[in-house]
């Protein structure tokens, strides 16, 4: 799982055009309350793209059907984002993300 960043990288480093989006990919693992990976930071350490990246990450993990896991009801997964928030996810983007959701402003298309 963790190698998932370093091989997102390798693809980038190919399309010279996309470099700007590396500080996301590489920091979207990190916890803003610590504990994350792979440089250990947390809160504003954490660039704005790689905290944005990860609530967008965790929630379309959540909310869509894997090989290993059926799909979690979007009501649940903002659910989870909430109960999460200032530990694994930033609290005021999380908070956002979350009232986007709810109020219609970012529409969920699940598969």
């Amino acid at each position: 799982m963790r190698q998932h960043v370093e091989r997102s990288i390798e693809m980038i480093r190919h399309l010279p055009s996309l470099d700007y989006v590396i500080p996301a990919v590489v920091g979207h693992h990190e916890k803003y309350g610590g504990g994350g990976y792979p440089r250990g930071i947390a809160g504003e350490a954490i660039p704005v793209t790689a905290r944005c990246l990860s609530i967008a990450d965790s929630f379309d993990a959540m909310v869509s059907k894997r090989s290993y896991k059926n799909k979690m009801p979007v009501d649940v997964a903002l659910e989870e984002i909430e109960k999460h928030l200032g530990t694994q996810f930033d609290p005021k983007l999380g908070k956002l993300f979350v009232e986007l959701v709810r109020s219609g402003e970012i529409k969920v298309i699940s598969y």
